[in-house]
């Protein structure tokens, strides 16, 4: 038994490591999905601040060219990180799954030699109480 405790806990480690990971990826596309809003709220204060100045239109052609090229990046780092959270997803389901597997075949096997001890108890009250009765019959009271 003590080899499928060791078992459970590290399982229950693997499992831990799967939901760090997941985290990580998660935080990591929330932090691109941020980077892409502040990319086009940028893009949209160059274009208002554009529109008023003069000079600004000459070099607004090259500022959005550099920030459609940043979303580009970003949409594609965004793609990436959104592949790699579903396969972190899936292992840790697989983890999930495994560690269950775990706890539950070691819940079964406490749960049998706690029958088993009560077995044991109850034959051992079984043959007390039949002594119990033999000197009682006996006439030993």
């Amino acid at each position: 038994m003590n080899g499928l405790a060791t078992l459970t806990r590290l399982a229950k480690r693997e499992l831990d490591e799967r939901r760090t990971a997941l985290a990580l990826l998660e935080d990591r596309a929330a932090r691109i999905a941020a980077r892409g809003r502040e990319n086009e709220e940028a893009m949209a204060r160059e274009a208002a601040f554009a529109a008023r100045s003069a000079e600004t239109p000459r070099t607004l052609g090259a500022y959005l060219e550099a920030a459609i090229e940043r979303r580009r990046l970003l949409a594609a780092e965004a793609e990436e990180t959104a592949k790699a959270v579903a396969a972190a997803q899936l292992e840790l389901l697989v983890a999930f799954r495994a560690f269950r597997r775990c706890e539950i075949i070691e819940t079964q096997q406490i749960e049998r030699a706690r029958r088993v001890a009560e077995r044991r108890d109850q034959a051992r009250l079984d043959e007390i109480a039949v002594d119990r009765y033999r000197r009682y019959a006996a006439g030993d009271r």
